[in-house]
């Protein structure tokens, strides 16, 4: 759906709400769109109106609870959840929501308590036991994870949070044999195509390139109107250097599925492919031709961005934000797009107009970079850690603290950063905590090999280290990937 069918969505239940102002069942629908906009705000707004309105308090406040959470507002959302939870106990988003806003706030421990008591209720709750398996899975309790995540899809074999979990668990073990299998065992339980996609790259970068390109051809032929297998097998052309094929075979699929979904994705595939000459060849057309659509206009504002044009890239994206100045997405964009052409000032007006209203991650690692580029690292670390603090993505979590690192140790920060990863440690714990140690022990282990040694056994086990430096960090930083390489020649 985009904008305007929004808009006229919502004028058309607006208008059934002041026909009836009591219904609730118009408020329902009215609070549903808001959060499919991304409006959380306004859904609220909603809610609260509903309270005096709705004997169903808890589904309202557990509603309300969800808005926080995407708000980032996590104690609030866990004071939503608690209400909604004090009128019907055994109503499971509101455990959901709950242990999710501790989880987000380094609670691990506590969110798993949660769990527990919302599988005390529902032993047979597949839902229950998965997002318990994720939590273990996060604190490192590997055994522990692997058994709630096999009785969540003993109960319901395509559970998804189950099933990520016993992959994540073989990734940590170091064997790709285990982990392929396990991606296959996830695909033959579900048939979700993101399973055959991962298998394909994990093959792939293991060097089995035939078997990647055999898996990938076969789903594409068996699927040819599936744009994820077409997507899936353009990337393995192109990691190959033949581009030519990669756009051979969306071109095709283009001549019978040519619409604004397919071109879309087709643009994007370009960007992410760093083709950005050939998305400013062909996007003009495709803005004229689906004149409704910002996606277009942003793919053409990115490639102008990557290739440097940030006089004209700023000119679309200011555009953009002008027509919706109530996206944080836009406005964030914005804001970067100003610090590459020197207006911090422009930038922390439009960033810090932001800051208390929407405790995002993205809106703190903007901040970040801004005081970054200026030199300042004490408001630099300040917003990194703000940030860490608001993430929810795991993949998120594991790799910013890394390239907070790499960025300071580019500009000479070294004391600086081991200020920041001392921090990050003190107020985490669990998985993330553990990424945080490894990344002191690289940092350590730049200078001394022994000292780098020393602080990676507090981790403890051998296993979740080689998980954390085989499969989670990503650095790019010269000295901290020798540090890597050489314990792992030590160890294997």
């Amino acid at each position: 759906m985009d904008k305007n069918d929004y808009s006229a969505a919502m004028n058309q239940i607006d208008m059934a709400i002041a026909s009836d102002p009591s219904n609730l069942q118009y408020r329902s629908v009215k609070v549903n769109l808001l959060v499919e906009m991304k409006n959380y705000h306004g859904a609220l707004k909603e809610l609260q109106a509903m309270e005096t309105m709705d004997p169903n308090l808890s589904v309202i406040y557990c509603l309300e609870s969800q808005c926080l959470l995407n708000l980032g507002r996590n104690d609030e959302a866990i004071q939503a959840a608690d209400k909604s939870l004090k009128y019907d106990h055994s109503y499971f988003p509101a455990y959901s929501n709950k242990a999710t806003a501790l989880m987000n706030m380094g609670f691990l421990s506590d969110a798993i308590e949660t769990y527990y008591e919302a599988i005390k209720l529902n032993p047979e709750d597949a839902d229950s036991h998965a997002s318990l398996a994720d939590l273990h899975l996060k604190m490192g309790n590997f055994a522990s994870a692997g058994e709630e995540a096999n009785l969540a899809i003993k109960m319901q074999s395509d559970n998804i949070t189950a099933n990520n979990v016993l992959i994540s668990i073989a990734k940590s073990t170091g064997n790709v044999e285990s982990y392929i299998k396990s991606l296959s065992n996830a695909y033959l339980n579900t048939f979700d195509e993101e399973y055959i996609l991962q298998l394909t790259n994990c093959l792939y970068v293991s060097g089995r390139i035939v078997d990647a390109k055999k898996i990938a051809e076969r789903f594409y032929k068996m699927y040819p109107n599936n744009i994820g297998f077409l997507d899936n097998l353009a990337r393995i052309y192109l990691l190959e250097n033949r581009f030519d094929r990669s756009e051979k075979i969306y071109n095709y699929f283009l001549l019978a599925n040519n619409n604004l979904y397919a071109n879309l994705r087709y643009i994007t595939f370009l960007n992410e492919a760093e083709k950005y000459s050939e998305v400013l060849k062909k996007v003009d057309k495709l803005i004229k031709k689906y004149p409704d659509s910002e996606g277009f206009v942003y793919n053409k504002f990115y490639a102008l961005s990557l290739t440097g044009d940030h006089k004209n890239a700023i000119l679309i994206i200011k555009g953009l934000y002008t027509q919706n100045p109530h996206s944080i997405f836009y406005a964030i964009e914005y804001a970067i797009e100003m610090i590459f052409l020197g207006n911090y000032t422009e930038s922390l007006r439009v960033l810090n107009s932001l800051e208390g209203k929407n405790n995002i991650p993205e809106l703190f690692i903007a901040l970040w970079t801004v005081y970054l580029l200026m030199n300042e690292p004490e408001a630099s670390t300040k917003y990194a850690i703000e940030a860490i603090k608001n993430m929810v993505d795991d993949d998120f979590l594991a790799e910013f603290p890394e390239q907070v690192i790499d960025s300071y140790l580019d500009i000479g920060w070294v004391s600086e950063s081991l200020d920041f990863i001392d921090k990050i440690i003190e107020m985490t714990e669990g998985e993330l905590r553990d990424i945080c140690i490894a990344c002191k022990a690289c940092l350590l282990g730049t200078d001394n090999y022994d000292k780098g040694l020393k602080a990676l056994q507090g981790i403890g086990d051998n296993a979740k280290i080689r998980h954390i430096l085989y499969n989670i960090l990503k650095f790019n930083n010269p000295a901290v990937k020798n540090f890597i390489k050489m314990y792992m020649n030590e160890k294997n």
